[in-house]
């Protein structure tokens, strides 16, 4: 029988905090995952329950004025070890490097598999895009490299866009390089 091949660690963890927002109304999904990484983000030392923790208790004190919290206190009640596995979701994303998180929200929101990004080689598409923006370096090796250095000469140019807001445009003289 054929071994199937290991899930990417982001899949594994999308599963966690999954199993929590599949029992959750879809209006309470954005105050679960802002209580998960905000509990995460604020503890010097966090752990899994500790996170779990603190979420339950900023969710308590939350459904008393925020409707959208109760159904969380709802399901951790019914099932506390969803809350602990999407506590560990939360530590996970916020541990990862800036590359990766790009990636990971990239694969989250098309649900494309590591490997394939990894062995296609950039489409043309990709390609003509990154000489707009004006990229003149090296050209990627594949669809990731190349997804992210459009993602990051977009945010470069948004930035430098808010920056000059109210002020005269200009032009960029001279080479994008990676």
């Amino acid at each position: 029988m054929a071994k199937r091949p290991e899930k990417p660690e982001w899949q594994v963890y999308e599963e966690k905090v999954q199993g929590l927002l599949l029992r959750l109304p879809p209006e309470s999904h954005r105050l679960a995952l802002g209580l998960l990484l905000l509990a995460a983000s604020s503890l010097p030392d966090p752990e899994p329950e500790l996170v779990a923790a603190l979420v339950l208790e900023r969710a308590a004190e939350k459904a008393r004025l925020n409707p959208k919290a109760r159904p969380l206190l709802q399901v951790v009640q019914a099932e506390p070890e969803l809350l602990l596995e999407a506590a560990r979701w939360a530590l996970w994303l916020l541990r990862l490097p800036r590359e990766r998180k790009s990636v990971y929200r990239r694969y989250s929101k098309t649900g494309w598999d590591e490997g394939r990004m990894l062995s296609d080689a950039p489409s043309d598409r990709q390609l003509a895009y990154l000489e707009a923006l004006g990229y003149r370096g090296a050209p990627p090796s594949n669809k990731l490299e190349a997804s992210l250095l459009i993602d990051d000469l977009v945010a470069w140019q948004r930035s430098a866009q808010a920056f000059l807001k109210g002020k005269p445009a200009f032009q960029v003289q001279g080479r994008l390089e990676a």
